[in-house]
């Protein structure tokens, strides 16, 4: 989740944050009791886009530990981190910090987009949530979680559902239902009765996937 990207971020409570909370207070009991749980706190915003992707695909198939100490090592080696001038650092340079040849590539590509779409860029707020994950998911490396991180954490979409996120699975076995009659769920019923949860919570499904992280990292034991 996005919360673990290496970089300043400023709280951002979107326009519609307050009304969703009040929606989704209304409509489902668990969300009141998350909702008022959680008060005062608010979606985390201000990441840069072009910064948010190349953290992720630093991230992919390592410990977060290792990746802080990669993302470090980048910073340094490309202090002015624009996509222009990141395509320009040699092969040689990128091995350096820790990345495998696959993830330059990677990132790379995502220079590519970056310097090809800018123009388009300032015209996103037009574009409907599933063309924005298609542009992304063009990129090299950049599957649908992380184009719907993009769509939460840089574009605060207020209608995002990312179903293949674990944690936010794991938030909804522990808030909704008996783990053990969970777990022992056919995946048809299982995926029936997310669905049932989840259509509750339209329009505001960022919001609900929001609180669901949040009582996730509360419940989870530290050692």
């Amino acid at each position: 989740m996005a919360q673990g990207i290496g970089f300043p971020s400023t709280i951002v409570e979107p326009p519609y944050w307050r009304e969703a909370c009040v929606a989704l207070s209304e409509s489902d009991p668990v969300m009141a009791r998350l909702i008022e749980r959680f008060k005062g706190r608010a979606l985390k915003g201000g990441y840069e886009p072009f910064k948010m992707l190349v953290r992720f695909i630093i991230e992919q198939q390592i410990s977060l530990k290792t990746a802080d100490k990669v993302w470090e090592r980048f910073v340094k080696a490309c202090p002015e981190m624009t996509p222009l001038l990141v395509s320009r650092k040699h092969r040689r340079t990128l091995r350096s910090v820790g990345l495998s040849e696959r993830k330059i590539d990677c990132i790379w590509d995502i220079c590519r987009f970056f310097i090809e779409e800018e123009q388009q860029m300032v015209d996103y707020d037009r574009l409907d949530d599933q063309e924005i994950v298609k542009r992304l998911m063009s990129i090299k490396g950049v599957d649908e979680w992380m184009a719907q991180m993009f769509l939460i954490f840089v574009l605060h979409r207020p209608n995002v559902l990312p179903l293949s996120d674990t944690r936010l699975i794991k938030a909804i076995e522990n808030e909704y239902f008996d783990s053990e009659m969970f777990n022992g769920m056919e995946i048809s019923e299982r995926r029936r009765k997310l669905d049932q949860i989840t259509t509750c919570w339209n329009p505001w499904r960022t919001v609900a996937t929001w609180y669901m992280w949040q009582s996730f990292e509360a419940n989870t034991v530290s050692y």
